[in-house]
């Protein structure tokens, strides 16, 4: 790799590599040379690759620059015109911005151990349309079941559970399902299970399941309840490629993994404080990129009333602003990756005829808990701003005892300098 990452720093800008290709297929493998088996004796792994693979990093990243300076904004309008041509319009672009790094596709570059996701021919980053499609159905079906903790008994029961389609409760329940898989093709996502195998997080299909299993059901629930769980189909909705907006530059950065017990995790030894750090570098998307996320509905399908097509459009920017600010998207989130801040809707952009005007999107107000689960000191100051912002009172004292508690009380005492910090620490004593 260093022979490569050499060859390429010393080429002229004008020079043009396709970053893809560079980054999949154009490096050297790691060299492994022979270890001795005593562990006292063994030489330091990850010298070679401390020195190779973050200058081969740096210079995809390069390249990738490059690409994007001369290439993008060309190919950016001719994505817009097609979009523009398949019926894409404002009111189903959505535009957000990184509140931290992005990672996506961590896994597609075995010979690195880590992996991004490159445009196959222009080389920028972007957010594939499945996981985008993944994203936004994920938060849909959670959705048909939040706040129903009493669900959760018709799993633990050992009997098989009555059901009523004729019941207002379960009637507006399967409506909102098979609203869902309509938009998306299907109900896929599956329970959540306990160390036994016991479902504790049911979903909309284990629901299902549940109450088709009952005997004696009437032919018609039979066949709504089949219809829901057996029969996969194209969704209404198309998604996009999500694409970084075209003022965007200098998009990779490189960020470091560094196991500090790496014989731990390959030989399960104890682990020790007189083990090589095992650093892993890789590229991710940085902080503050703006991404604009696009979906329509098929016109081949029974999308109903333009009002009813209007409202499936507001029900989607609501899932996926939630996916989004909530939820997180591509890889690490728990970390802290993945999150952004939805653009505020923006007064008299295009959309449906003024004539027929669209529901508002519902959506759901920030989640706490769940900003909290991804917090780390790489992403707190943002994540403390968009607290301060979105709560107050008790509950934005709340908050902030949660994020000291997570960051631990003795490090924001030792970070009390920050103007961020004092904002927090005033917001927990208020």
């Amino acid at each position: 790799m260093g022979v490569w990452s050499t060859r390429l720093a010393a080429e002229p800008a004008t020079e043009r590599f396709s970053p893809g290709l560079l980054f999949h297929k154009w490096h050297e493998y790691d060299l492994k040379d022979a270890e001795p088996r005593d562990r006292d004796q063994r030489p330091h792994r990850t010298d070679e690759k401390a020195r190779s693979r973050p200058a081969f990093l740096r210079s995809v990243a390069d390249a990738a620059e490059r690409a994007r300076s001369a290439l993008y904004s060309a190919w950016h309008t001719r994505f817009l015109e097609a979009l523009h041509a398949a019926g894409i319009s404002e009111a189903t672009t959505l535009q957000a911005t990184t509140l931290w790094r992005l990672v996506v596709g961590f896994a597609t570059n075995p010979a690195l151990e880590t992996g991004i996701s490159l445009h196959p021919l222009y080389g920028f980053p972007y957010l594939p349309a499945s996981a985008v499609k993944g994203l936004v159905h994920q938060v849909a079906e959670r959705a048909l079941v939040e706040g129903r903790d009493d669900w959760a008994r018709i799993h633990s029961s050992r009997e098989n559970p009555p059901v009523d389609g004729a019941s207002p409760e379960i009637s507006d329940f399967l409506q909102a399902a098979e609203s869902v898989r309509e938009i998306f093709g299907s109900l896929n996502l599956e329970p959540a299970l306990d160390p036994r195998g016991e479902i504790v997080e049911p979903t909309a299909r284990s629901v299902i399941a549940r109450w088709r299993a009952r005997d004696g059901l009437p032919e018609a629930l039979r066949r709504r309840f089949a219809n829901l769980l057996d029969v996969p189909t194209g969704g209404a909705a198309v998604f996009y490629d999500a694409v970084p907006a075209p003022d965007a530059g200098n998009l990779l950065e490189l960020d470091l993994l560094n196991p500090h017990y790496p014989e731990y995790y390959a030989e399960r030894a104890v682990p020790s404080d007189d083990q090589n750090p095992n650093p892993v570098y890789f590229l991710a998307l940085r902080a503050g990129v703006s991404l604009e996320f696009r979906f329509r509905l098929r016109a081949t399908t029974s999308a109903g009333s333009p009002e009813q097509a209007d409202r499936t459009i507001a029900k989607i920017r609501g899932w996926l602003r939630e996916g989004l600010e909530v939820w997180g998207a591509g890889g690490k989130t728990a970390a802290g990756y993945g999150y952004f801040e939805v653009k505020a809707e923006t007064e008299g952009k295009t959309g449906p005829p003024p004539q027929r005007p669209s529901a508002p999107p519902t959506v759901p107000r920030p989640n706490r808990q769940f900003r909290v689960q991804g917090l780390g000191w790489g992403n707190a100051e943002s994540i403390v701003q968009g607290l301060l912002k979105d709560f107050s009172g008790d509950e934005l004292r709340a908050a902030a005892l949660q994020v000291i508690e997570r960051l631990t009380p003795r490090d924001v005492r030792r970070h009390s300098h920050l103007e961020w910090v004092k904002d927090l620490l005033a917001a927990a004593n208020s």
